[in-house]
């Protein structure tokens, strides 16, 4: 009987003791940090929040460049009214494991984008089909967008704000402020196309004919191959529902074709450095850090006042 080897000696403790291990420092992504992600989604083994933690700390870079479907998430109808008991679940719990977010339909509103602070790795949102999200909910993303690296968004690349009749020509001016983004879906809104042509051009956008669809997007939202992660996100989700009873997640309806498909995209040679810049930030600004800690109300006041000097 041929002895275990060092590897599977390692690999079976990590298994057995998830709930336990506070850092994944100095183990290889691959292969033990990404068996390990398959053995939590795929095998009986309970999955919890700390080890989902653990490893987007410990491997954050390689969790993004993984494209993993375990680490995207369909959250459209994901519960009765609305996806916000499950959002807040994540965001309350490992933010830091989803790196691509499909929030369409869901029925979410402006004050419902705070939850995304601390989704720090993720690359590709989808907000389409939420008619209560408007030029404020996008200034208030942007805002999340340039905040600290630690609650921030320092690597959105792609961003779907389709079917959204309450954004205007308004949300082309946060969205200018957004870096490291490289897709950009502006259809079926109430944004001007001559204005956001013009507009977008300036800031290096072209217009492409049709969805660039990323891998994230085309394969990886999944419920059926991801069942056992969006059980456990429904779970926890409960405490937050408001004794609600979560229904099961649906397919969206078509876009509303009534205003024109505005797709842009656009080459950036030094993202990593954008990323790798916000990720450290120099030095002398960390002292305002505090600033960041502004309630609900203080960051609506503050874009009011924005939008209301636009007028």
């Amino acid at each position: 009987m041929p002895f275990p080897s060092l590897f599977s000696i390692c690999f079976d403790y990590i298994k057995e003791h998830t709930q336990d291990i506070v850092s994944l420092e100095g183990i290889p992504f691959n292969p033990v940090v990404k068996n390990l992600i398959q053995h939590l989604f795929t095998s009986d083994t309970p999955i919890n929040s700390s080890i989902l933690s653990v490893i987007a700390e410990s491997h954050s870079k390689e969790l993004r460049k993984a494209q993993l479907t375990w680490s995207s998430l369909l959250l459209s109808k994901a519960a009765n009214r609305s996806a916000v008991p499950a959002l807040t679940a994540i965001s309350k719990h490992f933010p830091k494991f989803i790196t691509c977010l499909k929030l369409g339909q869901s029925n979410i509103s402006d004050q419902d984008i705070f939850l995304l602070r601390g989704f720090t790795n993720l690359k590709t949102l989808h907000l389409g089909k939420n008619p209560n999200i408007t030029d404020r909910g996008v200034l208030l993303l942007t805002s999340i967008i340039s905040a600290a690296p630690s609650i921030g968004l320092p690597y959105l690349e792609d961003l779907h704000l389709c079917d959204l009749p309450g954004i205007t020509d308004k949300s082309l001016k946060f969205i200018g402020k957004i870096p490291t983004l490289v897709y950009l879906d502006i259809s079926h809104t109430n944004i001007t196309e001559l204005v956001a042509l013009r507009y977008l051009s300036k800031m290096g956008y072209k217009r492409i004919t049709e969805c660039i669809t990323p891998f994230e997007i085309k394969s990886a939202f999944d419920i059926f191959a991801n069942s056992k992660f969006y059980w456990f996100i429904k779970n926890l989700a409960y405490q937050y529902d408001q004794g609600q009873v979560p229904r099961p997640l649906t397919v969206e309806n078509l876009p509303n074709s009534s205003q024109p498909i505005l797709h842009f995209s656009r080459l950036l040679t030094k993202h990593a450095d954008v990323c790798e810049d916000k990720k450290k930030p120099p030095a002398e600004s960390r002292p305002p850090a505090k600033k960041q800690r502004l309630t609900t109300s203080d960051y609506l006041a503050m874009f009011e006042q924005e939008i209301a000097d636009d007028d």
